[in-house]
């Protein structure tokens, strides 16, 4: 039977990018993002040039009270790797967050991503070789002084994934799920989070970055090892492979 690999969020940027790298490994694939022009033209590029199935299922995560009914859709392929790429910020000072504002960043950042993943290891936990891998940042794992609630809303998604792979392992589950951890990297999520109409400039903003083709690279390399981690090093910005960052609280 044909397995998929299902990408959230790939419509542009990181998500792009990884449906590119598996597409060059011959995996077929199932593209998740509101936008369905987008997804229908790499669909169209993809097919033509990999000769891969890409099944695309336009659906906005936000819609939190829908992702049954989007997931249950899932359920007529076999996905070995399921990717929850999808995630956005919005670049306002914390205390002039609106409560929409903050509903909607944990809706698509927590609620959406933590449903998904696990109905997803509830079907597959027994499956060898299945991975999920869920998208959170270097601000999961330190506080940023920048924006407070989306480094909160990042804690959550490396918290949940690693006790989600903890869980997997003790309980004797083939499934792994894993954790990316990326810095900087010039995709649309600055421009989409400081509401601007053109392209941001990412070489006037850092002074170091990594490309949504090297984050692509960098999931394909945690997925092909057996760490848990992969979360970029700020003093040398180079992405390391780690076992788990959090301590278990009964580890002795």
């Amino acid at each position: 039977m044909k397995e998929y690999a299902l990408i959230t969020g790939a419509s542009s940027g990181i998500g792009r990018e990884v449906a590119y790298r598996f597409a060059e490994k011959y995996y077929n694939l199932i593209l998740v993002a509101r936008r369905q022009d987008r997804l229908d033209a790499l669909k169209a590029e993809l097919e033509e040039k990999y000769q891969v199935q890409v099944v695309v299922i336009p659906f906005d995560l936000s819609l939190t009270d829908d992702l049954a009914d989007f997931y249950q859709q899932t359920r007529n392929y076999v996905i070995k790797y399921w990717i929850n790429n999808a995630g956005f910020s919005i670049s306002k000072d914390l205390l002039k967050l609106s409560g929409q504002d903050i509903e909607q960043m944990v809706r698509v950042n927590d609620i959406a991503l933590m449903t998904l993943s696990n109905l997803y290891a509830a079907d597959y936990k027994d499956h060898e070789g299945a991975q999920l891998v869920n998208l959170s940042s270097v601000v999961g794992y330190a506080l940023s002084e920048g924006n407070p609630l989306y480094s909160a809303t990042k804690f959550m998604v490396s918290a949940y994934t690693e006790g989600l792979d903890h869980y997997l392992k003790v309980n004797g589950h083939a499934m792994r799920a894993k954790v990316l951890a990326p810095a900087a990297t010039a995709t649309e999520f600055t421009q989409v989070a400081k509401g601007e109409s053109k392209p941001v400039d990412y070489s006037q903003l850092y002074d170091r970055y990594h490309t949504a083709e090297q984050m692509a690279g960098f999931l394909i390399q945690l997925l092909d090892s057996n760490k848990t981690v992969a979360k970029v090093n700020l003093s040398n910005f180079q992405m390391e492979l780690l076992n788990p960052q959090l301590p278990d609280l009964y580890d002795n």
